[in-house]
């Protein structure tokens, strides 16, 4: 098990500048915030984009495990492994129903492709670690996080670090099941393992007999209630550290938190709600849906899995193999699915010992008792996530989108940025732009070129043309410098291919949308190298038209309102001459223009889109602070929807149904 060391009290994290209000609402005190059951109902979700858990807790450095993982492993993982925006790690504490989750995102990504099909194809595997990596323990067993599991959209992974420690930029699952059954579950799965450290065994291993009661296992051994921080051992955090972080994580939307008691008695909509939170549903519709959940469930039965139990095991023979493990007795095959019922019981004392813990950690937080913590979560889960949302006429069926929207709010065109909004300003492409410029500015002979020598006089030169004309190659020509400039096109855009590949969660973005929708880039970018990225993206067949510089004549560019003029008329085959201005555009074409959504990750932008009276979809990015602009003043803006990252469907379904009328 992956464990995290940190300054703490007693073994758990140090929470500040959080708030608890108590049950009477008579207190302040600076710990963890409360949630009572009363109050999670009407907590308001985030305008804006929401704080990931990174912002949200303390962040725990992972220490070294103290059995089963190797250091080095534990080390590749902390400084090899990358995460991105579209992974989802299935990070829970252990036997809360990791083996079950992870194996349901699995078949979720597939569509349900069962474990006989698997067999003899791309899609095979040894065990479910080969496709589904737990970074902490890859090295060893040889494999690569970073490449297992690679083929599949989106990549998941396994870890049962605590969510103060867990690995950023990407999304999250993680689950709650009731400590007393974690225990019985926990000490059973070591039970089966023949762990020495629980169980003394005869040589041929017929004869096992445990060393400790379940009980002993709970009050006296670390797996279930934790261990400080001492000068010889690293912090091992409690079952209850990761409800608390849990809590602190209510209002975060990047965290799915599922309830292991609610699969037991509706796997179906459970399942939905995980398919929904991975993005699947979205590209569906209600039928497809229904008919994925209903496959998935058959293949996530006790029984199914249990006839396959090979696949669910840690890779011991290759574990074995290798032999870098610091515990190969942690990996030994034994029973990861649970099929017969735990016959011990704990008693009076652990009984007690429970109860005493989760009053001193969560009791504090406002949960009586785990059942109250629960509803909690299920409450919190229907308030950010709502219902499924399915594709196209669907959504109006089953959202109860009102008919007047279908009448009156038709969206016609998308209309998309490029850089920063159909892709990720964080892939380091746009950094490699701005690197390709200030070479090009010093390596460029002749006239003014001959005054920059270095990277720095590019830079200064370079920031008051941008600031001034907007796009660098029509700065750099109204200053008066020469060069040619195809040759600028191609030089400043190069590199793309290391950058981009297929990526089939924006395909099936932009597939979600009635097909009579025209789709359509509008970049300040040479459509060269818009169409060279699109292609490497896997989407250009998707796009009706893309529209740069060339179209634009590298005379105007956004945010100037003679582009957008220009762009209209092209949309709309309409000849205007006249200048135009802000009043006359968005007034004479109100509702005409009203049928364009546009993507946009600039604020000055996306700002002249707005008055023209586009739908606006902000996309939020590092652009927002380059350009000078605080949160305050992008909520101020009133733009239509507010997304994260790169454009995706989370969370714009809700804030605009209309895009996915038919």
């Amino acid at each position: 098990m992956e464990k995290t060391s940190t300054e703490t009290t007693e073994g758990r994290a140090i929470y500040k500048n959080t708030r608890k209000i108590s049950m009477d609402n008579s207190s302040d005190s600076e710990v963890l915030p409360q949630a009572s059951e009363s109050q999670a109902s009407s907590m308001p979700r985030p305008l804006i984009q929401s704080p990931t858990p990174r912002e949200l807790l303390p962040h725990i450095p992972i220490g070294h495990p103290d059995s089963m993982m190797s250091r080095e492993s534990v080390r590749r993982a902390v400084e090899e492994f990358q995460t991105r925006p579209s992974d989802i790690i299935v990070a829970t504490f252990p036997k809360t129903g990791t083996t079950l989750i992870t194996w349901i995102c699995h078949l979720l990504r597939t569509n349900a492709l069962p474990i006989e099909e698997n067999d003899g194809t791309e899609n095979s595997f040894e065990t479910l670690y080969e496709v589904v990596p737990w970074p902490t323990l890859s090295w060893d067993i040889g494999y690569d996080p970073n490449v297992q599991g690679s083929q599949f959209t989106p990549r998941v992974f396994k870890s049962h670090l605590r969510m103060a420690s867990i690995y950023s930029g990407c999304k999250y699952v993680v689950t709650v099941r009731d400590p007393a059954k974690t225990t019985l579950s926990f000490y059973n799965f070591f039970l089966a393992k023949k762990v020495p450290f629980l169980v003394d065994a005869s040589n041929d291993g017929s004869d096992c007999k445990p060393k400790v009661d379940v009980s002993t296992f709970l009050v006296d051994m670390p797996f279930v209630k934790g261990s400080p921080q001492t000068p010889t051992t690293n912090l091992r955090a409690s079952i209850w550290d990761y409800y608390a972080e849990y809590h602190a994580l209510l209002e975060c939307p990047d965290v799915l938190i599922l309830v292991y008691e609610d699969f037991l008695k509706d796997m179906p909509s459970q399942i939905r709600q995980l398919s929904q939170f991975m993005g699947i549903s979205d590209t569906l519709s209600r039928a497809e849906s229904d008919d994925l959940i209903d496959r998935v469930v058959s293949l996530s039965t006790k029984d199914y899995m249990a006839r396959h139990m090979s696949k669910f095991d840690e890779p011991y023979e290759r574990a074995k193999k290798l032999n870098r493990a610091a515990d190969i007795s942690q990996l030994a095959p034994g029973a990861k699915v649970a099929v017969k019922t735990h016959k011990q019981t704990l008693d009076d004392r652990a009984q007690q010992f429970l109860e005493d813990r989760w009053s001193s950690q969560m009791g504090q937080l406002g949960y009586e008792d785990y059942g109250s913590f629960a509803k909690v979560v299920r409450e919190r889960n229907q308030r950010l996530f709502g219902t499924p949302q399915y594709r196209n006429a669907e959504v109006e069926r089953n959202c109860n989108i009102p008919r007047s929207l279908v009448d009156d709010d038709r969206i016609d065109i998308l209309l998309f940025d490029l850089d920063g909004t159909l892709y990720d300003h964080a892939c380091g492409y746009e950094q490699e732009i701005h690197s390709n410029i200030f070479k090009f500015m010093v390596e460029t002979k002749g006239g003014k070129f001959d005054a920059i020598t270095t990277i720095e006089e590019a830079e200064r030169a370079w920031t008051p043309i941008f600031d001034k004309y907007n796009l660098t190659k029509r700065g750099l020509i109204g200053e008066g410098y020469v060069f040619d400039s195809r040759h600028y096109d191609s030089y400043i855009r190069k590199g793309a291919e290391k950058y981009f590949s297929p990526d089939e969660e924006l395909r099936r973005f932009l597939e979600s949308f009635p097909s009579r929708m025209k789709k359509v880039v509008f970049t300040n970018a040479p459509e060269s190298s818009a169409n060279e990225i699109l292609t490497l993206l896997g989407v250009r067949d998707l796009f009706d038209d893309v529209l740069g510089t060339d179209f634009l004549d590298s005379k105007v560019c956004k945010p100037e309102l003679a582009a957008f003029s220009k762009v209209l008329n092209h949309l709309f085959s309409t000849e205007d001459d006249s200048s135009p201005t802000s009043s006359s555009l968005s007034e004479a074409y109100q509702d005409r223009n009203r049928r364009i959504c546009y993507f946009e990750d600039s604020f000055k932008n996306l700002k002249v889109g707005k008055e023209l009276g586009f739908r606006t979809v902000f996309v939020t990015s590092e652009t927002l602070l380059n350009e000078g602009k605080s949160s305050q003043e992008l909520q101020d803006a009133q733009f239509d929807a507010i997304i994260p990252g790169r454009v995706s469907a989370a969370g714009l379904r809700s804030q605009l149904p209309q895009l996915w009328i038919d």
